[in-house]
């Protein structure tokens, strides 16, 4: 069929809006059809042959949890505050190549996981990680990007307590006190926190980090662990690996995906192996 692309940002963002207006101006000029919509669920895919996501983790969470979109190509254009999941990607480094990967580059399937009836790329964070969400969502400040996030992680990371959680991996139980227990897809979450660093988008896996009942000063004294993915040195750190967790109930434990936040536990978190296509410059 003749090329027709589909377009969704964040909506009433500065930085996706003149993004947008570029990515307009390269299809107008190509004279490639295309339609911008930020209200996707009454959108039939059927009648377009690519999708471009302008945003961070978050518009690309919400794009992908509109069921009819899943089968298109996706290609990724950077405008979030965080854009944690394309550290997992090649897709360029400049905006030139990120328009250019985001209409001709190569097809790559990578895994999708599903949480009970919500779908994440990139992954989903139980405990600090849960908290820090939720504080980065509701408490905003003046500070943007990378600068918000790390404001909450240091605001949160002294005082936050370690919890009793009960999941099981593949069938097996655990019972651990934990700080951390992040479900990785992609390698990267929190504005440049490598918690996963082992973390393949095709293997049909997850890579977990579980750490455990980590004191406040070893946190702070080892933050930048976990920015370079060398926290496995750390006796409190387990890197773990599975394709089917059950998480049970823990209401004292806030939870998300990608970024955005989905509640507390009981959870049940399934790969869906190579379900989702999206264009990438080269494998990495």
């Amino acid at each position: 069929m003749n090329r027709r692309i589909l377009i969704t940002h964040k909506p009433q963002d500065s930085k996706s809006l003149r993004i947008l207006e570029k990515l307009k101006s390269r299809l107008q000029y190509e004279k490639i059809d295309f339609l911008i919509s930020t209200q996707l669920s009454e959108i039939n895919a059927q009648g377009f042959s690519d999708l471009v996501v302008i945003g961070g983790d978050g518009t690309l969470n919400h794009t992908i949890n509109q069921l009819s979109l899943i089968d298109l190509p996706i290609g990724i254009i950077p405008a979030g505050s965080g854009n944690d999941f394309i550290k997992s990607v090649n897709i360029g480094n400049s905006l030139q190549e990120h328009i250019e990967t985001a209409l001709n580059g190569s097809i790559r399937h990578i895994d999708l996981g599903k949480v009970n009836n919500h779908y994440f790329i990139n992954g989903l964070g139980l405990g600090f990680d849960g908290q820090i969400a939720h504080e980065f969502n509701n408490n905003r400040t003046f500070l943007r990007g990378h600068a918000a996030y790390y404001y909450h992680v240091l605001k949160v990371l002294g005082g936050y307590k370690p919890k009793i959680l009960k999941f099981e991996i593949d069938g097996k139980p655990f019972e651990e006190m934990v700080f951390l227990f992040a479900i990785m897809n992609g390698t990267t979450f929190g504005g440049g926190f490598k918690l996963g660093p082992h973390a393949r988008l095709d293997d049909g896996k997850f890579a977990i980090c579980l750490i455990k009942n980590l004191k406040p000063l070893k946190r702070f004294l080892n933050l930048g662990l976990l920015k370079d993915g060398t926290h496995d040195r750390l006796e409190e750190v387990e890197f773990l690996e599975g394709s089917n967790i059950k998480i049970h109930h823990q209401p004292e434990m806030i939870a998300h995906i990608d970024g955005e936040v989905i509640g507390t536990p009981p959870f049940e978190v399934r790969v869906l192996r190579r379900e989702l296509i999206l264009k990438v410059g080269s494998l990495v």
